[in-house]
């Protein structure tokens, strides 16, 4: 099992529940979770189509879109009572 972490905007950072700061980051942010396995390439691929999405849903600037990608194991993964592992 994963630690769930809470993220906050502050002063052009996010703060997280853990004590962690993530320096520079601006709104939007995106969060995608997936099943691991997925190469760089299309993590890549992926990052710049949500980020053209957001900027031409909302009208910001790719600059002020974050998106961050977590890969979750199918063991940690579940639904109606089973994982997908």
């Amino acid at each position: 099992m994963y630690e769930k972490i809470y993220l906050r905007a502050h002063r052009g950072n996010l703060l997280t529940n853990n004590g962690l700061v993530i320096y520079g980051v601006y709104m939007p942010l995106v969060e995608i979770k997936w099943f691991k396995g997925r190469d760089d390439a299309t993590k890549a691929k992926t990052i710049e189509l949500v980020t053209e999405a957001i900027c031409d849903g909302c009208g910001c600037s790719p600059d002020a879109v974050t998106v961050i990608i977590y890969d979750v194991p199918k063991t940690q993964w579940g639904s109606g009572g089973k994982t997908y592992g």
